[in-house]
């Protein structure tokens, strides 16, 4: 006796793939102000740090580029020597990060101070302040930048240890 053929089983259908929603992009926005890092690493030797370009207009903007990294690592580790933890803010276990704007002039003076975001501590947002104000005048703008004034924006943090 001929055994029955099994009746074929319907295929599952394929599960349609989501389409992807094409993802807007984000309009340009304004140029900021050059942000300094609180640890900045040393600059690194010049031959290093240049990009090998072939043309003049290539070459003095990486130039460019260097003086300005250089300049402002210079100018955050100078704020960092500075910086002065407040004994009332340590005692009373006070932590946080100033971000400060202010302007380099063409000649070195810090101008237009500001705190841009406090600490929370009344204490170490005037410590950061101080810190600042202790560095002005700064060396000049090197020529090479081609500009008048910096506008600068800088994280002080303050940290207790253990």
């Amino acid at each position: 006796k001929p055994e029955p053929k099994p009746e074929p089983k319907p295929e599952p259908k394929p599960v349609p793939k989501p389409v992807p929603k094409p993802v807007p992009k984000p309009e340009p926005k304004p140029p900021r102000p050059t942000t300094l890092r609180q640890a900045p690493t040393p600059p690194a030797a010049p031959e290093q740090a240049r990009t090998v370009a072939t043309s003049t207009g290539a070459k003095t903007r990486a130039l460019r580029i260097d003086a300005k990294q250089q300049y402002l690592a210079e100018l955050a580790q100078r704020i960092e020597r500075r910086k002065r933890y407040p004994k009332a803010a340590r005692k009373r276990g006070e932590q946080g990060v100033v971000e400060l704007r202010f302007v380099v002039q063409v000649d070195g003076q810090l101008t237009d101070i500001t705190v841009e975001k406090s600490s929370g501590s009344k204490r170490l947002d005037e410590a950061a302040v101080r810190s600042v104000v202790s560095v002005s005048p700064v060396s000049p703008i090197p020529a090479t930048l081609g500009q008048t004034t910096l506008s600068i924006r800088v994280p002080i943090a303050f940290r207790l240890r253990g």
